[in-house]
């Protein structure tokens, strides 16, 4: 594959260049970006000074004349972007009167993307403290607009709110910061910029701040700060929260960050787009061989593609199957599966083990010994400083699981290989990862940092053994690597609803079309998997806009098959089977909300388009009356203003003009959908 990123070194600057970006980064003292130019519209931003604090003391880096502070280095010069996504690495060391601290920044830009990413890794042969709020990257704005936060809530279980928009102050806590530009030279069309601190929402993070971003109004900076951790251990190296600095190409669609997550988060969507279903709801733990044969007959039947078997698979908790309901394994399944053109998927939670075993006991023998004089050969258990297990879960009947850490070299291999022996006895490519809270764990082994990367490493290699491996990273509770590496192994499993509570989490299909557009509007649409109940029988809800709600992602069908009716199933296949030939351009595409967020009582839609908009007019716009009683309504895109042709896929009564798109809608529920194309 060739490369269209291009990178030289010359006189002490970094030069990186591609078809929509320009970056000069001076390499001494420190890094620092000279310009930041977006090539389509001559928008132009630089960074500011670079601040470490180490031992309550403040450095800045980017001083002129600082030379016992800082060398550096620059490795794979020769071969800069050979490949696409090559990183550059330089080398900084810095000495202080505590010791000398090696600084690894690691750059990348990606081909068709305008905008700049890096992460920094740190060793020492000595110990460092009260690193945490240093700059991850920083950049100065002569913009006259305001910037404003994105947050989102990822605890799905509590809220079906996820997406939160406010107003810069100066420290704020939040995953992005954007600062549209309306003052650029040429209009509001112009550039503006966003900086996206990866591992980015801060409910998700392992070790946690106060604020990410500082934004100081008069001097027009904004500083993306929290490293991740604040210590450093002698020999022990860490690895910083990332950074990302890219211009939006317009305020009103965000393309250049859904182009960036286009090209960081890659996937063969023509592998990896996926209708799952997960029979959680209605089985529970009372999985069987019988059951999931079932299950898969009625997948072929409903036009489903992936089975999930979850939780409950087995005799002790993340042990060997049970053979009272899987006598034959998988084997009998995988067959018929195979047979019919269906995947099979599995549940797992890699940092969970059953008490009853001896490996996972919280008294397992070693307090037989003196921990002082003699030592403790702990078990698999993840213990804090106390030696007490960090995590329990009660399973009920006198069951339950202790956290296991991945610190511990013998576990590591143990689940790596238990994971990897799914694929290689039974081709299991899709995996569920569920229950593990990894703020939890600061263990005799590692702080929640450490632990964060070795979860890291354990995805790294498990896609080296299993290239097609797909993790549904559940995104139900807080405290997991949501947003941020999970995207570059699997899917977001994004909101988890069931219907025997009546609360604000009931499901209702317009609350699932929210969770997933307000997801989409700054996250990559082709990584969401996204729940529907099309069992239900709510005369109010057509089946088609049950369906409709979940097609600019993965559809998830929460809940068994066999709960369908067999016309329902029919419906259901004909559905999908018309959306066949579309759903990978859909995917494929960028992917914009449009209209209102989607509620009770209005209207709302979302918007597919060519990678290469907007050189390029065309795509699907989906569109969704939501119990609106006005049944026709004005949507606004990012489609306004271009002369198009639509062609209806599912449904019909748009109207369209250069000035927007009217919907006109038949019912109260009801999902349209239609291509697009320049006149």
């Amino acid at each position: 594959m060739s490369c269209q990123t291009k990178a030289e070194v010359k006189d002490d600057v970094l030069l990186i260049e591609n078809n929509l970006l320009k970056a000069e980064i001076k390499l001494s003292p420190f890094f620092l970006l000279n310009s930041l130019q977006d090539k389509r519209t001559g928008s132009v931003v630089k960074g500011s000074e670079a601040i470490l604090t180490i031992d309550r003391n403040v450095f800045s880096l980017n001083k002129e004349g600082n030379s016992s502070l800082i060398s550096r280095e620059i490795v794979d010069v020769a071969e800069l972007y050979s490949e696409p996504g090559k990183e550059i690495s330089l080398v900084y060391k810095l000495s202080t009167r505590h010791g000398e601290l090696t600084l690894v920044r690691r750059v990348t830009v990606f081909d068709n993307s305008a905008a700049v990413r890096w992460y920094d890794s740190f060793e020492s042969d000595n110990c460092f403290s009260g690193l945490y709020y240093s700059d991850l990257g920083s950049v100065v704005l002569d913009y006259q607009s305001a910037p404003y936060c994105v947050n989102y809530f990822s605890c799905s279980d509590q809220s079906n709110h996820r997406l939160s928009e406010f107003k810069a102050e100066c420290k704020n806590q939040a995953g992005i910061m954007v600062l549209p530009r309306v003052d650029a030279v040429g209009g509001s069309g112009d550039a503006g910029i966003f900086v996206y601190k990866e591992g980015p929402m801060p409910d998700c993070q392992p070790i946690k701040g106060d604020y990410d971003f500082v934004w100081d109004a008069a001097r027009k900076t904004v500083n993306a700060v929290g490293l991740g951790f604040d210590s450093i251990f002698a020999n022990q190296p860490r690895r910083a929260n990332g950074v990302v600095i890219g211009f939006l190409e317009d305020a009103a669609s965000l393309a250049g960050l859904h182009r960036y997550q286009k090209c960081r988060y890659k996937c063969d969507v023509q592998k990896h787009i996926d209708i799952l279903t997960n029979s959680w709801p209605a089985f529970r733990h009372n999985v069987n061989e019988e059951r999931i044969l079932a299950e898969v007959e009625n997948a072929y039947a409903s036009g489903v593609d992936t089975v999930f078997i979850d939780d409950g698979w087995f005799e002790t908790f993340m042990g060997d199957f049970d053979t009272k309901k899987f006598p034959n394994l998988l084997t009998p399944i995988q067959k018929r599966a195979k047979e019919l053109g269906i995947n099979v998927g599995i549940w797992m939670n890699p940092l969970g083990m059953d008490t009853s075993l001896v490996i996972a006991k919280e008294w397992d023998g070693a307090e037989c010994h003196d921990t002082i004089t003699e030592g403790n050969n702990w078990n698999y258990v993840a213990r804090s400083n106390d030696f007490a297990p960090v995590e329990f879960r009660n399973l009920g009947g006198g069951r339950g699981y202790h956290g296991v850490d991945l610190c511990n070299s013998e576990y590591y291999n143990h689940i790596k290989n238990k994971v990897i022996a799914m694929y290689t006895d039974f081709s299991i490519r899709h995996f569920k990862f569920d229950l593990y809270q990894l703020h939890k764990f600061n263990t005799l082994l590692g702080d929640a940092n450490i632990h964060y990367e070795m979860y890291r490493q354990l995805l790294h290699d498990l896609k080296i053994a299993i290239p097609d491996m797909i993790i549904s990273m559940d995104v139900t509770r807080r405290n997991r690597p949501n947003f941020d590496f999970g995207l570059d192994y699997g899917r977001l499993f994004v909101e988890n609803r069931g219907r025997d509570e009546k609360d604000q989490r009931y499901y209702q299909p317009y609350l699932t079309l929210r969770n997933l557009w307000s997801v989409i509007k700054y996250a990559p649409a082709n990584k969401l998997e996204i729940e529907m109940m099309p069992q239900i029988e709510d005369k109010e809800y057509d089946l088609s806009y049950i369906l409709g709600t979940t097609l600019f992602g993965n559809p998830l069908y929460w809940g068994a098959l066999c709960e369908m009716s067999a016309d329902k199933q029919k419906i259901m296949k004909e559905f999908y089977s018309i959306l066949a030939p579309h759903r990978k351009e859909i995917l494929d595409g960028l992917v914009f909300t449009a209209g209102d967020m989607p509620d009770l009582g209005n209207c709302s839609a979302i918007v597919s388009v060519s990678s290469e908009f907007p050189n390029k007019l065309e795509g699907y716009i989906g569109l969704y009356n939501n119990g609106a009683a006005d049944r026709t309504t004005v949507i606004k895109s990012v489609l306004d203003n271009y002369d198009l042709e639509f062609v209806s896929v599912v449904g019909s009564g748009l109207e369209a003009s250069s000035a927007g798109i009217t919907a006109n809608f038949a019912s109260d529920f009801e999902f349209q959908l239609y291509s697009f194309s320049a006149k």
